[in-house]
């Protein structure tokens, strides 16, 4: 095991007059800092060699792995494994080769200031993220804590929650909070109007209207809810189905002809970081599929060589065959175990009456259907279980 090499520092908006005295003294000590300009000017007081955020981003892990053998730092916001960069570093360099110094995350700051549990409040993140993934978390009397991005960000979740019957909710974002610029705005959302900094925090109280919209996180959203052209899967067997598909935190699922998207949304809501893959090959289709996310949640539509996936039919036949091939193996398996219990029946019954074993000539095997019937057969099993795949799946 190596013994750790890189130190990723969480740093607020106090700068060095905020870390413990260990962790300020590895800062002064680094001889390569890698952050973002906030980070930089939060620390310039130290002389290091300064690096930015490499583009594209993916391009970082080849960068860090390169300060190997010097006293490397890297300055993040708060607590680095929170949102925060430090935990994707983790997943490609061991952590036993990192230290970690963690300070008071954004979370932390804004429960306090609104004298929150912290344990009562959903955490999320709009940082570098479409912003409509918080709408599943839109609940009567739910306490919301955002990280976001932009100016505008407040406002378009004010209009998240607006139209949906939660206009009266409390917003108040903070910006800068631990330094001299600390800023507090508060309001409502559908009177929200105020200009925020462009690096916030957001503190959300959900306050349902008697006529709002009440979307679980369990499935089984109203019909009305979805666009479709009619043929989606409907309420109760869309809440049966997704229930029995049992969502669970980080899955993925492959939602073969995936229509309006109705079980792949549902999917994506019922567990946090759950993953879909709509596969759909009418373009009008794909379009209600991605209009549906967008409201309900958010859901991506993949795409591969600049071509919607949903229009690959191999994958779609592929997955029809193995379907098949499964149920075919299933009928083999059981149609074995069938016989050895009749052989094992026969044994006892020549035992039972005495008759020694070769006597009696086992009955000759049934005859062969003429091959236009086992074809014939075949193609309907086949056209069976392909009609039941796409009805389980669809």
């Amino acid at each position: 095991m190596s013994d750790p090499w890189l130190h990723i520092v969480g740093i607020g908006e106090d700068g060095l007059d905020g870390l413990t005295p260990p962790t300020r003294a590895v800062v002064e000590a680094a001889e390569v800092i890698l952050g973002g300009d906030r980070h930089h000017l939060l620390s310039d007081d130290v002389k290091a060699e300064r690096l930015a955020w490499p583009s594209p981003f993916d391009a970082m892990i080849d960068t860090i792995r390169g300060f190997r053998g010097r006293r490397a730092v890297i300055l993040v916001t708060g607590d680095p494994l929170w949102y925060s960069v430090g935990a994707r570093i983790a997943r490609a360099i061991p952590p036993a080769e990192i230290v970690f110094h963690p300070q008071l995350s954004a979370f932390q700051l804004a429960s306090a200031r609104m004298g929150w549990s912290l344990a009562d409040v959903e955490t999320l993140t709009v940082h570098g993220r479409p912003v409509e993934q918080m709408i599943a978390f839109i609940q009567p009397d739910q306490r919301l804590l955002v990280l976001t991005t932009g100016t505008d960000t407040p406002a378009r979740i004010a209009a998240f929650l607006t139209e949906r019957g939660y206009g009266r909710s409390k917003m108040t974002v903070f910006a800068a909070m631990g330094g001299a610029r600390e800023e507090r705005f508060d309001g409502v959302a559908e009177d929200w109007q105020a200009e925020v900094p462009a690096f916030n925090t957001l503190a959300v109280e959900c306050i349902a209207a008697n006529d709002a919209a009440l979307q679980p996180r369990v499935p089984g959203l109203d019909d009305a809810l979805f666009q479709s052209d009619g043929t989606m899967t409907k309420q109760e067997v869309r809440a049966v189905t997704v229930a029995r598909l049992m969502p669970m935190r980080g899955a993925l699922l492959w939602d073969i002809g995936t229509g309006c998207g109705s079980i792949a949304i549902e999917w994506i809501r019922a567990a946090r970081y759950a993953r879909a893959i709509g596969i759909e090959p009418r373009a009008d289709r794909r379009a209600m599929a991605a209009a549906n996310g967008i409201t309900r949640d958010y859901i991506r539509v993949r795409e591969q060589f600049g071509v919607p996936i949903g229009s690959f039919q191999a994958l779609q036949h592929r997955a029809a065959h193995l379907w098949c091939e499964t149920e075919v193996t299933a009928s083999a398996i059981l149609h074995a175990a069938r016989k050895l219990d009749e052989d094992e029946e026969e044994l006892v019954r020549r035992e039972t009456l005495g008759i020694p074993e070769g006597l009696i000539p086992p009955p000759p095997p049934p005859p062969s259907p003429p091959p236009s019937i086992v074809a014939m057969e075949t193609m309907d099993d086949e056209g069976a279980d392909a009609k039941q795949f796409k009805s389980v799946l669809t």
